[in-house]
This record gives C-alpha cells, structure tokens and sequence, in this order.
C-alpha cells in the first residue's frame, strides 16, 4: 500500500526513502515491527485480556451485524479458546513475548539516543509508522482508533507493562508518532 501511494505522492511525503541503505534499513524494520514486535505485543495482550469477557466483546464484535455479535457473546468461551490455541498462548508464552517487545524497545531506544527524531533518516518513514503500530498494545496511545479497552479497564498485568513502556524512549517515541500523525490533515496516517 506504501508503494502505490509513495508513487502518488509528494517525494517528502513518500514513507520509502529514496536512499538505498535507508530503503534496506526500512525493509529491515517492518520485518521486524511487523512480524515479531506486533505478534508479540498481541499475544501479551490477548493472554491478559481474554479472560475478561465484558472487555472482549466489544473488540471482537465491533461493526459486525447483530446475529455475530450475539454469536460470539453467546459462545465467547469458544471464540476465546479457539485464539488461546491458534495464538498458543499460556503465562509462559506470554512472558516471552515481553521480553521480545522489551528486547526490540532496547533496541529502538538506542537507536533514538540522541534526540534523532525518526527511525530512518530526517523524516517520516515506514519505520516509524510500523514500529508505532506494532507497540500500541502497550503503550495504548490517545487516539488509536481500535476498539481496544481503555488503560483503566486493563488488567493490573497489562496497566503495570504500559507503565513500563510509555515513559522509555522508544515508547515515548510511539506516543509521539501517534499524536503528530493520526489526524494530520483530517485523515489517518498520510
């Protein structure tokens, strides 16, 4: 989608820049925030949060017609079985996969030390855009726009990491990206 639109685009706008080293650094990352850092913060963030029905309803039922939503309230106990299993998820699994979103915001906090204002170069990129993404279960920005429960309905577990991650620098960093970006010129993410 990057690249149809980067072709549309502005050249300071495009999210791929045009530098080769940059380019391969860019594809490097969203192989790396996209596959493991979002399949980590994920599976920590499902572990925690399927046990509470009443908040999961929502983010799995939201725009679908009334017969769905009625299903899945119905049958949750399957619904959230059938994640546990196809997710793989236990307590145990869910440590490693904060410790992996630990390790790639070790890493993303160096390579912000200092004050670089992105990930790739002097602007906007797919790097950070991705990186932004893949942590938003947990730091859980203003304005991420999915049905995900509020910090004040989390679990103590989930409350306790994104205290954890917010105030670091990669974490401060995603926060950044989503308040300076979501809504620019009325839209999502240009």
């Amino acid at each position: 989608m990057a690249e149809y639109f980067d072709k549309r685009c502005q050249q300071n706008r495009q999210l791929w820049p045009q530098e080769e080293d940059q380019k391969r650094q860019v594809e490097s990352d969203w192989n790396l925030f996209n596959n493991a850092l979002a399949f980590a913060t994920a599976k920590f963030a499902y572990h925690h949060l399927l046990p509470h029905r009443d908040l999961m309803i929502r983010p799995l039922t939201l725009g679908t017609p009334d017969f769905e939503r009625k299903t899945v309230e119905f049958a949750y106990p399957v619904f959230a079985g059938l994640l546990r299993l196809l997710l793989g998820l236990s307590a145990s699994k869910a440590e490693q996969c904060l410790d992996q979103a630990r390790k790639i915001f070790d890493a993303v906090d160096a390579r912000l030390a200092g004050k670089r204002k992105y990930l790739v170069g002097d602007r906007l990129t797919l790097s950070d855009l991705a990186f932004a993404v893949a942590a938003a279960p947990v730091v859980l920005p203003a304005g991420y726009g999915g049905p995900m429960p509020s910090f004040e309905q989390m679990p103590p577990a989930v409350q306790s990491v994104v205290n954890e991650m917010r105030p670091r620098p990669a974490g401060a960093f995603a926060l950044k990206i989503y308040e300076q970006q979501r809504n620019r010129s009325g839209s999502k993410f240009e």
